[in-house]
C-alpha cells in the first residue's frame, strides 16, 4: 500500500489533464486517495466546485441543470470537478465531456427520468459517449428501479463510442437496467481502453454489468451482485448486439459474481459469454484471474454461445443453483486453470451442454472439484463431458464426492487427454466408462482407444 500523501493543486490539474492515459499506465490507487481528499476552496482557480452551480441536494429538487452546467464549466475551462457530498435528484442524463476529470466521494444522482427507453435506446443517469480521456471518482447512481414500468430502460454509466474512461470507487445500486454498460449503438462504435475499478453495481434490474461493445476493457476489485427482474439477471453480460460488433480482450481481476437472479428460478448467471457465429467483429478474448461466482440462481459461469479464447485463472466457484461452469455451444479454445469448483447444484463443469454445436480445444489444468450436484434430485457429475467435443485435456485435477461420477465421457468425446488428474469418493464412480486410469499412459486417450471403450 503506498503512503498516503496530499497533492497539490496544481498537481492535481496536471493529473487531471493526463486523465486519458491512466486507464492504460495504471497510478490509479495513489491518484484516488490524493484526489479523494481534495476539495475547493473559495476563490480556488484551480479546482471547479459544483456547489457554485446552485445545486440544492435534497435528493427531491431537480439538480439536473445545475449539475450539467458544471461539468460543461469544468470541461471548458478544462479544470478538475469537484461534486461536493449531496442526494441529487435528476431528470435527465448527465453528460460527461472529453478530457474530464470528477470527483464526487459522497455524491449520489438519484433519478427521476421520466423517457421510457428500451433495449435500443435507454436513458441513463450517467452518459458517457463519443467522448475520451473522462474519468469519473466516487460517484453514486441509486435508480430507483421499483418506480419505474417493467419495458423501461435506464442504465446507471452508459459508455458509448469511448476512449481512456476510467471509473474508480463508483456504484450504481437499484437501476432499471444495468448498472454499467459498454454500448455499441452505432455500426462502428466500441470503447476503447476502459478501465471500472474498485466499483459496485448491486439489485440492478437486467445486468450488473454489460460489454456489448469494447476493445480492451479491464474491471479491477469490482463486485456485481444481486440482479434481480428481467431475464438473464446476470452479474455480467459479455454480449454483443450485432456480428459486426467488436467485443475484444474484456478482463477481470479479482471481481465478485455474487448473489444473481432468483434460486429455482434457472435464471441469474453469475458471468455470461455470448458472441455472435460468423461474427464479422473482432469478437474473442475474455480473461479471469482471482475472482469468484457465488449463489447465482443459474451457472456460476455460462459461456453459452461461440465462445473464443476464454481462460479462467485461479477463480472460485461455489453454490451456485445449477453447474459451475457450463459450455453451451460451439466453444474454442478454452482454458480453466487453478481454482475451486465446489458444492454447485449441478455438475462441476459441464461441457458441451448443447447438441449439435461442437466445442473443441478445452483445457482444465489443476482445478479442485468437488462437492458438486448434491442439490439436485439427479446425480451429477464433476466434469460431465457430452454431445461434440473434441481435444480436450484433464491435466493435474483433483475431482471429489460428486454425486454421480467424477468424470462422465459421452460416446462422441474425441481426443480426450488425462493425465496426474485424481478421481476419488464420487457417489458413482470415479470415471465412466470404467477407465483404470492408473493404466494410462502419458497421452491420456487417444482417438483410437474412445472408440474401443464403446
Amino acid at each position: 500500500m503506498p503512503p498516503r500523501f496530499l497533492l497539490s493543486r496544481r498537481t492535481v490539474l496536471a493529473l487531471a489533464g493526463a486523465a486519458g492515459a491512466l486507464p492504460v499506465t495504471g497510478g490509479s490507487q495513489r491518484w484516488a486517495q490524493a484526489i479523494s481528499k481534495v476539495a475547493a476552496q473559495p476563490g480556488d482557480s484551480t479546482v471547479l466546485n459544483a456547489a457554485d452551480f446552485a445545486l440544492v441536494g435534497d435528493g427531491k429538487t431537480d439538480d439536473s441543470g445545475a449539475l450539467q452546467s458544471a461539468v460543461d464549466a469544468a470541461a471548458a475551462q478544462q479544470l478538475p470537478l469537484i461534486i461536493p457530498p449531496g442526494t441529487y435528484a435528476v431528470t435527465k442524463s448527465i453528460e460527461f465531456r472529453p478530457n474530464s476529470f470528477t470527483s464526487a466521494y459522497g455524491a449520489r444522482l438519484v433519478t427521476f427520468i421520466p423517457d421510457l427507453g428500451d433495449p435500443g435506446t435507454s436513458f441513463p443517469t450517467v452518459r458517457i459517449s463519443d467522448v475520451e480521456n473522462v474519468s469519473i471518482h466516487g460517484l453514486e447512481v441509486d435508480g430507483r428501479k421499483d418506480s419505474f414500468d417493467h419495458s423501461q430502460w435506464k442504465h446507471g454509466f452508459a459508455l458509448n463510442n469511448t476512449r481512456n474512461v476510467w471509473l474508480y470507487h463508483c456504484r450504481a445500486n437499484r437501476c432499471k437496467g444495468d448498472g454499467v454498460i459498454l454500448e455499441n449503438k452505432n455500426i462502428g462504435d466500441v470503447c476503447v481502453d476502459t478501465l471500472v475499478e474498485s466499483c459496485s453495481f448491486g439489485q440492478n434490474y437486467r445486468m450488473g454489468g454489460t460489454a456489448s461493445g469494447a476493445l480492451r476493457a479491464r474491471f479491477q476489485s469490482c463486485v456485481f451482485w444481486g440482479t434481480v427482474g428481467t431475464k438473464p439477471m446476470c452479474g455480467f453480460d459479455v454480449e454483443p448486439d450485432r456480428a459486426d460488433v467488436t467485443c475484444q480482450d474484456v478482463s477481470f481481476y479479482q471481481c465478485d459474481f455474487i448473489d444473481n437472479g432468483i434460486i429455482g428460478s434457472g435464471e441469474g448467471y453469475g458471468f455470461n459469454v455470448s458472441f455472435f457465429p460468423d461474427a464479422t467483429g473482432s469478437q474473442r478474448g475474455v480473461y479471469l484471474e482471482n475472482c469468484t461466482f457465488a449463489r447465482n440462481g443459474a451457472a456460476g459461469i455460462d459461456l453459452y454461445r461461440v465462445p473464443r479464447n476464454v481462460e479462467l485463472n485461479n477463480c472460485f466457484i461455489y453454490d451456485n443453483a445449477q453447474d459451475g461452469i457450463r459450455v453451451m455451444a460451439d466453444a474454442a479454445d478454452i482454458l480453466v486453470q487453478g481454482g475451486k469448483i465446489s458444492s454447485n447444484g449441478q455438475h462441476g463443469l459441464h461441457c458441451a451442454a448443447a447438441a449439435n454445436a461442437p466445442c473443441e480445444n478445452i483445457i482444465i489444468d489443476s482445478v479442485e472439484i468437488t462437492s458438486n450436484g448434491w442439490r439436485d434430485t439427479q446425480p451429477k457429475d464433476g466434469i460431465h463431458l457430452n454431445n461434440v467435443v473434441d481435444s480436450i485435456t484433464v491435466s493435474s485435477c483433483t475431482v471429489s464426492n460428486s454425486s454421480g461420477y467424477g468424470l462422465f465421457v459421452g460416446p462422441t468425446v474425441t481426443n480426450l487427454t488425462l493425465s496426474d488428474s485424481v478421481f476419488t469418493d464420487n457417489n458413482l464412480g470415479d470415471v465412466f466408462p470404467d477407465i483404470d486410469i492408473a493404466d494410462l499412459d502419458e497421452e491420456g486417450i487417444d482417438r483410437e482407444f474412445r472408440t474401443s471403450l464403446w
